[in-house]
C-alpha cells in the first residue's frame, strides 16, 4: 500500500523515524539499496553477500560501513558468524513506511493539517480511487474504537 519506503533517499528529502525520540533517520541511496538486499533474503547476509547481490562498484569497506550505520540506526541486526558479522533487517519494508508516515504526520504544523490531509486524499485518489474507500473505512473504524474506549473509560 505504501510502496517501497526504504528506497527513500537523502536527495528526495524523506525522513523516517525509528525510535520514540524526535531524531529522524535519513536513508542514503546506498543504505536504501542495502536494505532492499536485506529484505530480499531470508537468511542473514555478510558484507560479501551484499556485495554480490548489489554487483556494483562499491568497495567492501564502503558496504561494511553502510551495514554498520544501518545497525547503529537500528534498521539492521547483526551477529558474529565466524570472523565476520552477518546482518538481517530489523524492520519490514511496511513497518519502515508506517513509521515514516507517522513521523511526517506528527511533524505537521497544526495550521497545515487540513492542507496535509487534502494532499493525502488527492494522492490516494490519483494513485488508486479505491484507496479512498479504504481510508473512509479505516476512519470509521478508528472513530468507533475511540468511542468505545471513551465509554469504557467513563464507566470506571
Amino acid at each position: 500500500m505504501f510502496g517501497y519506503a526504504a528506497t527513500v533517499t537523502r536527495t528526495e528529502a524523506s525522513i523516517t523515524t525509528l525510535a520514540a525520540g524526535p531524531r529522524p533517520i535519513i536513508l542514503g541511496r546506498l543504505e536504501a539499496q542495502v536494505m532492499e538486499c536485506l529484505w530480499q533474503g531470508d537468511q542473514a547476509l555478510s558484507v560479501r553477500d551484499v556485495a554480490a547481490r548489489l554487483n556494483g562498484p562499491w568497495a567492501y569497506t564502503t558496504l561494511m560501513t553502510t551495514l554498520d550505520r544501518l545497525f547503529k540506526k537500528k534498521l539492521a541486526s547483526r551477529e558474529l558468524k565466524g570472523r565476520a558479522f552477518v546482518y538481517r533487517a530489523r524492520l519490514t519494508r511496511t513497518d519502515l513506511g508506517v513509521r515514516a508516515l507517522k513521523t511526517a504526520v506528527a511533524d505537521i504544523d497544526s495550521g497545515a493539517r487540513d492542507l496535509a490531509l487534502a494532499a493525502l486524499v488527492d494522492a490516494l485518489e490519483s494513485h488508486d480511487p479505491d484507496l479512498l474507500d479504504s481510508l473512509d473505512r479505516l476512519v470509521r473504524e478508528k472513530k468507533k474504537a475511540l468511542r468505545q474506549a471513551r465509554m469504557t473509560e467513563e464507566s470506571r
